[in-house]
Parts: C-alpha cells; sequence; structure tokens
C-alpha cells in the first residue's frame, strides 16, 4: 500500500484549519519555510499556516475560472481546465516536499476545498485528508468580525463548502478534527497526530512528536462562541441538517458517507453567495473608479499649477522687457 507523504487539512476558512495546520506543523510536519508562509494578521495572530505558492497558484486559478474563495467556480469549468491548471498546482505541491527533508508535509489553503474536481487526484496520489469541523455559527460569527459580512452569507459559504467537500471526499477514510473539542482537551491533539501518522509514510512519520501538538492551542484566541439555541434561530433547514450531520461525526478516522441530499448546496446558499460576489465586484469597481477619479485631480491640479507658473514666467518677461518704440 502506498503511504501518503504527508497531510492536507480541509475545511471552511475560519474553522479552525490554521490552529490545525500549525499543530501538525508543531509536531514535526514541514509546512515550508518561514518566507515562504502567509504573515501572521490581526485576524490569525498566531500565523495562517499557508503557502504563498499554493495561495498564489490558488488564486490564478480561481480568477481565471470566475470563482473565489467562497464562490467555487462550477465543475465542468474546473473539469474542463484539468490539463493546464493541474500540473500547476502539483508543481507547487512538489516544491514543497521538496523542501521537506523527508519530513512529512502539511498543507492548508481552504480554497483547496471549492477546488476540488482540481485537486482531488493530486491529493489522493500524495496526501492523507483531514477533515476540520467547526460550528457554522462561529464561523459566520468570525467572518463577520473580519470582514464585516452579514450572518446570512458566513452560513450559505459554509453550505456551500462543505457540501462540495462531502461530495469529492464521498468513501474516503479522513481524520475528523471537531475544532471545539481539540482546544478543551490535549489529548485529543496527540491522538489527531497519532491517527493521521498511520497513513504517512513510515520514514517520514519517524521524524514527527505527537505529543507536541497540544503546543500549537492557544484558548485566548478562540473568540466567537455559539449557543444551541442560536442553529434553530438562524439556520435554513438545510442548513441545519448538514450541521447536525457534520457534527454527529466522531473524531479521528471516519469513512465519509454523507447522505446524497447533503452533497448539493440549497438554491438559496447559491443565490446568497451570488449576491455577495456581485457586491464584491462591485466595490471593487467604484474604489477602482474612486482611484481614477483622484488620480485625474492630481492630474489636473499639476497641469493647473504648471499653468499658472507658465503664465507668471510670461508675465515677468512682459514686465522686463524694454520698451522698443522709445
Amino acid at each position: 500500500m502506498t503511504r501518503a507523504v504527508g497531510v492536507v487539512v480541509l475545511g471552511m476558512g475560519r474553522s479552525g484549519t490554521s490552529a490545525v495546520t500549525r499543530m501538525f506543523a508543531s509536531t514535526g510536519f514541514f509546512a515550508g519555510h518561514r518566507d515562504e508562509l502567509m504573515s501572521a494578521a490581526e485576524s490569525n495572530p498566531a500565523g495562517h499556516w499557508e503557502h504563498l505558492g499554493i495561495w498564489r497558484a490558488n488564486e490564478r486559478i480561481l480568477e481565471q475560472l470566475g470563482g473565489s474563495w467562497f464562490d467555487p467556480p462550477p465543475v465542468a469549468s474546473q473539469v474542463a481546465a484539468r490539463e493546464w491548471a493541474v500540473p500547476v498546482l502539483r508543481a507547487e505541491l512538489l516544491h514543497i516536499d521538496r523542501q521537506a527533508d523527508r519530513a512529512p508535509i502539511v498543507v492548508k489553503d481552504p480554497r483547496i476545498g471549492v477546488m476540488m474536481p482540481l485537486w482531488h487526484a493530486i491529493l489522493a496520489e500524495h496526501l492523507h485528508p483531514v477533515l476540520v469541523i467547526r460550528d457554522p455559527i462561529e464561523i459566520a460569527m468570525s467572518l463577520n468580525r473580519r470582514d464585516r459580512t452579514p450572518t446570512a452569507f458566513g452560513l450559505a459559504a459554509w453550505e456551500l463548502h462543505m457540501t462540495a467537500l462531502l461530495e469529492q471526499i464521498d468513501g474516503q477514510v479522513v481524520t475528523v478534527i471537531p475544532y471545539a473539542h481539540i482546544l478543551r482537551d490535549d489529548r485529543l491533539a496527540t491522538a489527531s497526530v497519532e491517527t493521521a501518522l498511520r497513513h504517512i509514510d513510515p520514514n517520514r512519520a519517524a521524524q514527527v512528536k505527537p505529543c507536541r501538538a497540544h503546543e500549537a492551542f492557544e484558548p485566548d484566541l478562540y473568540h466567537n462562541h455559539a449557543a444551541s439555541h442560536e442553529h434553530s434561530q438562524y439556520l435554513t433547514d438545510h442548513q441545519l441538517e448538514l450541521w447536525r450531520w457534520l457534527s454527529s461525526l466522531s473524531s479521528g478516522d471516519q469513512s465519509i458517507q454523507a447522505p446524497a441530499a447533503l452533497q448539493i448546496p440549497s438554491i438559496f446558499a447559491r443565490g446568497c453567495v451570488r449576491s455577495e460576489t456581485e457586491r464584491v465586484a462591485h466595490e471593487k469597481e467604484r474604489n477602482q473608479l474612486a482611484k481614477d477619479l483622484m488620480a485625474e485631480r492630481l492630474r489636473a491640479d499639476r497641469l493647473a499649477a504648471a499653468l499658472t507658473v507658465e503664465q507668471h514666467a510670461g508675465t515677468s518677461v512682459a514686465i522686463d522687457r524694454p520698451n522698443q518704440s522709445t
């Protein structure tokens, strides 16, 4: 049996994937050299743990396919792009592996979840999937805190992401990590790494120290907490059913076999996310127009200043020139 060279951390953005990736890195998995990792930010003070090569490649492909991290390109478009897109993604992954010095690697970018028709074959060849699960209301709250996006959008984006992901990993064995549970139990962090290591090449796995897994978590950074009664208040019926199924998954290795209905997003979710896509596009257009207007105003001011100088110089010449008629 071929063993994986590392793990890929899957899950919706703001679901704890950064913390889980940091967990694997703290035990000896290689995420990339520090200068090739996305810098920490106010929203992720402990780091994003995303390799910039993977991130840039995903962003370029999403842009060409007319999608984004929250608005997946149509599956047909991704399938049609495989011939040129898959080699680009595979090259970035192999670049990380070459630098790892035979340590297992860990890869994370939430964009992978909405690009699974492109990533699926690459992951199957090289990486064992780790699925991070977090309460969708907490995800929506976190997105609102970071981006000021409406709760309905955050929930719709979560629905699109998770349904697409479940469709692509259907029938696969994945290591499930419930984010809230792992923050409360250091032993679960260690156990999660040990479970994932069973799927990794033994020579690489020997370099990992699972007992250090708990060092990655800072509970003080866990800001958003959902109350149980909020699910029926904010989630649609489809989202509620999806969350109930996901939250029923135990930590550790699970064969993913979600009901077929949960692998298809609702029309409401698609519409809500599409509205946000259009809003973002219009906002970018407005920002660009504002920049263009400012540039034209500066140009007009410079021309006006130059004209004033020129007129002043002309007046001075006229005053200083001797009277030729005398």
